[in-house]
């Protein structure tokens, strides 16, 4: 393991764009961020079964899922996928999917229909 320390957006790409999978054996998560920008890196992820993960991720779907502290689990899901193209390649399609209804333009577009029903109903605006 090698620790890298804050780097740049561009650095940031690079290093997912050189991975083959992504692990993320957290036990505890605000929200996953990272998870999403390995999605829409197009790597497949293993990660734990957080909660907050079950909102975006679905086991065998967009990615992999084992309980958390489980390095057992995380050591097998991993092997699977170095295993299985297949499995890596359905991974990848779903998770681009997820990444995709949590872009930018997704989200700005979704907080601004939120503002306009809350103008509408509660001031009469447009």
């Amino acid at each position: 393991m090698r620790h890298v320390g804050t780097v740049s957006p561009a650095e940031l790409e690079r290093h997912y764009r050189a991975a083959d999978l992504f692990a993320f054996p957290s036990n505890k998560e605000g929200f996953g961020l990272v998870a999403l920008e390995a999605l829409a890196a197009g790597l497949p992820v293993v990660a734990t079964e957080l909660d907050v993960f079950l909102t975006f991720l679905a086991d065998g779907e967009n990615a992999l899922l084992t309980p958390a502290g489980d390095g057992g689990a995380l050591g097998l899901a991993l092997a699977r996928l170095a295993r299985d193209p297949a499995l890596r390649a359905r991974l990848v399609a779903g998770g681009r999917r997820v990444a995709a209804a949590y872009a930018w333009d997704t989200a700005a577009a979704a907080h601004e229909d939120a503002y306009r029903l809350f103008a509408t109903e509660r001031i009469g605006a447009v």
